[in-house]
Parts: C-alpha cells; sequence; structure tokens
C-alpha cells in the first residue's frame, strides 16, 4: 500500500493499540491507524503500510444520520 502524503490517518486509542499488539495482529514497531474505513499497520522505523483485517478487532465508530 503506497503512501501518497493525502491520507487522513487517526490513530487508534493505546488500549487498541495493546490489543492488537497482544492478538500478534501488528508488531511492537507498528502502529494501527484508521484511514477512512479501512485499518492499516504502519511501520514507525520503515513507513511502510500493510493494510489489516477490521472483522472483530476494535470496535466501530457509531455513525449517525442526523436529520432536519
Amino acid at each position: 500500500m503506497e503512501n501518497n502524503g493525502l491520507s487522513f490517518d487517526q490513530p487508534l486509542s493505546g488500549d487498541e493499540q495493546r490489543n492488537l499488539r497482544s492478538r500478534g495482529v501488528i508488531q511492537e514497531s507498528e502502529v494501527a491507524v484508521r484511514v477512512g474505513d479501512l485499518l492499516v499497520a504502519v511501520n514507525s522505523l520503515t513507513g511502510s503500510r500493510r493494510q489489516i483485517a477490521s472483522e472483530g478487532l476494535v470496535a466501530e465508530g457509531r455513525r449517525q444520520v442526523l436529520k432536519d
């Protein structure tokens, strides 16, 4: 996955990071970020990025439709 510099990465919370590390989903040198509706592991040493499956791994944000 190539980083074109136009991403709006939102890091997951510390608890979610620890949970993913303890499950072996991300390595110690990686940080999990949300990019749109995808979860991406970013290696903080090399900058490399890889998509990770998100089903059941982290709490999905609540979405609501606002009505007039």
